[in-house]
């Protein structure tokens, strides 16, 4: 704590009639709430992300590209395990045409698990003229996923 900090602590304990001996154990309770505080604070965290995440899909559908790039940007600063974010906003930087940076924010959704990351992935190896990496991408995706009849299909036909 700063020296201000501290001294205005002090003074307001003073002001509330709070006596000497009790400074210390009120500054740990002091602490502790802050501690909670914050605690608190950054477990909501991934709740505001995912609500900038919708409001940058609104931002897109509405046709406000630039504020659908801000929001997703600020969705993933605040959540950087927001996979979704990353592949949204891949997919704007892919109508862009900005293919490298789609390329790295699908690479980091994929390796956040989120599953349409990788079929990004693949349309961009497709686009940038590599069917084999596009190819290899999609079988390795459909490995991690679990068996299902519709996976089962697609392994089939690769």
């Amino acid at each position: 704590m700063t020296e201000g900090g501290r001294r205005a602590i002090e003074e307001a304990m003073e002001s509330l009639g709070i006596g000497r001996h009790w400074w210390q154990e009120t500054k740990l309770g002091l602490s502790i709430a802050l501690l909670l505080g914050l605690v608190g604070f950054h477990s909501t965290l991934p709740r505001i992300s995912e609500q900038l995440s919708e409001a940058a899909q609104t931002a897109e559908a509405e046709g406000n590209y630039a504020q659908a790039e801000a929001k997703y940007q600020r969705a993933i600063s605040l959540n950087d395990g927001n996979a979704e974010a990353y592949y949204n906003l891949g997919q704007l930087y892919m109508d862009w045409g900005k293919t490298e940076l789609a390329r790295d924010q699908f690479v980091l959704a994929a390796r956040g698990g989120y599953w349409p990351a990788f079929n990004g992935l693949a349309n961009f190896y497709l686009l940038a003229g590599d069917p084999g990496e596009a190819a290899s991408i999609a079988i390795n995706a459909l490995a991690k996923i679990p068996d299902t009849p519709d996976t089962q299909a697609l392994r089939a036909e690769l």
